[in-house]
Formats: C-alpha cells, structure tokens, sequence
C-alpha cells in the first residue's frame, strides 16, 4: 500500500489493488470492521483533511453531510484566480489551508487545470443573446433549450455566467 497526498483535495490516499481510496475511509472501514455502504461519508470534525486519527472521524449519510456543511457553517467569499468568478468556502477550511500554505483558491477542477483545462474565456454570442431573450420572455432553461434547439447544459451555463 503506497500512500500519497491529492493535492486537489488536501486528503492522504492510498493504491489499494490498484485503487486509490482515501485514506480516511480506509481507517474508518477497519474500525467499524465492514465496508463502508456508498451513502456512507468520512466527515473529519476538525476539518483538517489531513487529520485521520479516529476520534477525529465521523461516518455520516451523504445528506447529513451536506446539510452539516450548508447550514450554519460560516463562509468566506472568494474570487478565483483564474476566472475571476466569486465562489464561497467554509471560512474554517479556507483559514486552515492558508495557514498551511495555499495562497490560491479555484472555484472549480477545470480553473486549477485538471478536467480539460481552464474553462472557455468567451462564450458564444449567440446562444448568449438566445439564452438572454428567453429569460426577458419569462422561460425556463428547459423552455430555451427547447425553443431555440440548444443543449441544455448550454443554456445554464450561458445563465450561470450572466450571474
């Protein structure tokens, strides 16, 4: 078992049969002596990523975890680097990682550069106009895709960078 850090996601995995698993699962999956089911999270309640000892680790149903992390939890907002688009953090995770070096923070996995690279830097004038006179005529998304012949995903994205 060979054990490496993602730098992407600030956790220590490890190969196992030619898999990289988390190292945090790993150590939770012996304790409890059974795999983990895969509605089943590794929460770390410190939010040190880094941090595996076991009184540190929680299992949790995916739906806990995402309500524990949207609710209540303070977020800083911060702009990314890359595509100068605003984004929010937990402000307990962003104080963490800049205390252990990171200076930069991306909004996604294409703006650090894995996935296909930084995100396209204009998009089509176009769609976008289509995309902006459905919405002045009250339509879904769905509803201007439909109307206009463009893909769907298109179409948010288009709204989402109109944000």
């Amino acid at each position: 078992m060979t054990s490496y850090d993602s730098h992407n996601q600030g956790y220590y995995q490890d190969y196992v049969d030619g898999k990289v698993i988390p190292q945090h699962r790993i150590i939770m999956e012996k304790h409890l002596g059974r795999k983990l089911h895969t509605d089943e999270i590794v929460h770390h309640i410190n939010g040190n990523p880094k941090d595996n000892r076991l009184k540190n680790l929680k299992v949790m149903s995916r739906s806990d975890h995402a309500r524990y992390h949207n609710t209540g939890t303070e977020m800083t907002t911060l702009t990314c680097p890359n595509c100068h688009k605003t984004f929010q953090r937990p402000t307990v995770r962003v104080i963490w990682k800049r205390k252990h070096g990171q200076k930069n923070f991306y909004c996604s996995r294409p703006c650090i550069g894995e996935g296909g690279g930084p995100p396209k830097s204009k998009p089509n004038q176009k769609y976008s106009d289509l995309v902006r006179q459905g919405l002045s005529e009250g339509l879904s998304g769905y509803q201007i895709s439909k109307k206009y012949g463009i893909n769907k995903k298109t179409v948010y994205n288009h709204i989402n960078r109109m944000k």
